[in-house]
């Protein structure tokens, strides 16, 4: 047992049971709690996907009892920091939930999906702004799943593990089939799940989220890049499976979400406005659309932060050099 581990007497079931707990950083895993608890976003499974723990470790250190980790605490809560002050960073250039054209989009496609109870395919291309059409669906809806697809999880036991922890059902005995027993407790519940960046998903993986739908009516969004499409179309059974397929239209000419980028990170443009926001569309343009624009724009704070002598559109410019972009500015 590590040094200063307390052990308290807790009523479990009407019987009192001795539990141990660990010193830890009361501020960060306060803050962990609070995120977990205001958002449906960021589960045990989610937050562990975010700091390379498991979602066992992370529910550990989360207790309501106090921290019950017994691992390298320290290290978890140094992840921890980096991720919220990343977190921060990112809420505070205010880009991320800031409505537009394409989030709308693909809040109407959504609820198509959700009100059909069906299984569909949002199509959007890179950079143009799923991510935050689908942080502004789950501020609607606190009872939709998220299930974030990545090249290290996207073969079929993969997505039934990230299935089984984003649903979080209860009653499991541990004897039974543990899928066949989260399909009877779905069954009916319509709850909506999203899977991101689902281009990503292998073609098992796939087909066993459509036979999930087809056994639990559960609405489910696929939302990805064209890519997707071609997996789909690969297999007749399973595109024929999918009711709706959704194509969000590119939102390069959104000015308002351009303006609210600049003025977001570069708040004392002033009088280089006109000419900040033609470079930002050109790069609005091309392959990463908003993305890339924020990419760079905050490229472009860090150069001015070392030479404060820069002028923004000097800084926009010279930022475009150093990062990796197949065409120029004029």
């Amino acid at each position: 047992m590590k040094l200063n581990a307390q052990t308290i007497t807790k009523l479990i079931d009407g019987k009192e049971r001795q539990v141990t707990i660990f010193p830890c950083n009361e501020v960060v895993r306060q803050k962990l709690r609070t995120l977990r608890e205001s958002s449906n976003v960021y589960s045990n499974a989610q937050l562990g996907a975010k700091l390379g723990y498991s979602p066992g470790a992370i529910s550990q250190y989360l207790s309501d009892d106090g921290c019950k980790y017994d691992g390298n605490i320290a290290g978890l809560e140094k992840k921890a920091e980096d991720f919220l002050q990343a977190l921060e960073r990112r809420r505070a250039s205010g880009v991320a939930t800031n409505p537009s054209k394409v989030a709308d989009d693909m809040r109407a496609a959504f609820e198509y999906i959700r009100k059909t109870n069906d299984l569909g395919a949002i199509i959007a291309e890179s950079g143009e702004g799923k991510t935050r059409g689908i942080e502004l669906i789950l501020k609607q809806h606190n009872l939709a799943i998220l299930i974030e697809v990545t090249e290290w999880a996207c073969d079929k036991h993969s997505i039934m593990r990230a299935m089984w922890d984003g649903c979080a059902v209860d009653g499991w005995d541990r004897c039974s089939a543990q899928f066949p027993f989260l399909v009877q407790k779905m069954r009916g519940s319509d709850r909506p799940i999203i899977f991101d960046d689902a281009h990503k998903l292998s073609q098992p993986a796939l087909s066993l989220i459509a036979t999930f739908q087809e056994k639990t009516n559960c609405p489910i969004a696929l939302v990805g890049i064209n890519e997707l499409v071609k997996k789909l179309e690969a297999d007749p059974q399973r595109f024929s499976r999918t009711g709706i397929r959704w194509a969000i239209a590119p939102g390069k000419k959104d000015p308002d979400l351009l303006l609210h980028q600049i003025r977001s990170i570069a708040k004392d443009v002033n009088g280089e406005m006109d000419e900040l926001r033609d470079l930002c569309q050109q790069v609005a343009d091309h392959h990463g659309h908003f993305r890339a624009v924020h990419k760079q724009l905050k490229f472009a704070a860090e150069l001015r932060h070392a030479n404060s002598d820069l002028t923004w559109v000097k800084a926009f410019r010279d930022a475009h050099q150093h990062l990796l972009r197949p065409y120029q500015l004029t």
